[in-house]
């Protein structure tokens, strides 16, 4: 049985070695996993990769000529998060797909409802 590892916070110690993953399991499970995507897309994120409105803008761009279709920064976060879905569907135990499709949503869902976040439609 494959155990899924979510790191803990709270100062030095307060993690299991990786070789002694922790199990998660239902509710705590599920908020470790949105507090991973919270750190990932509100600090993580914007340190290595820029601020979401930019890089998304810049992908859609892209995206939109190879495609020949208008792709918007909001459908970019669809499109990321369908590349997790195939990876989590060849390997669901693997908590990063899980992680990274939760932080997919959240720029999404900013980009395409937050006035200004330049979502489009």
């Amino acid at each position: 049985m494959q155990r899924n590892y979510i790191p803990r916070t709270g100062g030095e110690g307060s993690s299991p070695p990786p070789d002694e993953p922790a199990s998660i399991s239902n509710a705590s499970g599920r908020a470790a996993i949105l507090d991973q995507a919270r750190e990932a897309v509100t600090r993580d994120r914007a340190a290595t990769h820029g601020a979401v409105e930019s890089s998304f803008a810049q992908i859609a761009a892209i995206w939109s000529v190879r495609l020949g279709v208008p792709v918007t920064p909001a459908q970019v976060a669809i499109l990321l998060i369908d590349l997790k879905t195939v990876r989590g569907w060849g390997n669901p135990g693997h908590l990063d797909n899980w992680v990274d499709m939760a932080g997919y949503a959240a720029c999404g869902g900013e980009l395409a409802v937050v006035p200004g976040a330049g979502g489009g439609t």
